[in-house]
């Protein structure tokens, strides 16, 4: 049983692998017509990465003094919310002239 474990694991991880590197890239512009969509419902959302987590005063003043939504996720970083971001802070930088960072940085 402890040879049939030692071979047929390392197979499975393998073809679940592989399954994983045969899923269709994201594309970005499909995601930036949502967050333009979004953009224009006044529904904006920014994915924050990383451990640390904002402060609860720089996310509620993101939503009342910019109506952007902050949602952290951790480190579980994702490419299509990478995309959104990227847009969102086009959008921002039209708006404000900084991006979500640099708005960030205005907050007390």
């Amino acid at each position: 049983m402890t040879l049939f474990k030692l071979f047929f694991i390392p197979i499975l991880f393998a073809f679940s692998s592989i399954q994983h590197l045969s899923d269709p890239p994201i594309k970005c512009e499909q995601v930036y017509q949502q967050a333009k969509k979004d953009h224009d419902q006044e529904q904006l959302k920014y994915y924050y990465f990383g451990i640390a987590q904002l402060p609860f005063t720089v996310v509620s003043e993101m939503k009342s003094k910019y109506q952007i939504e902050v949602i952290a996720l951790g480190c579980m970083v994702n490419e299509a919310q990478i995309c959104y971001n990227q847009q969102v802070d086009l959008i921002l930088k039209a708006k404000t002239g900084k991006d979500f960072y640099g708005l960030l940085g205005t907050i007390k």
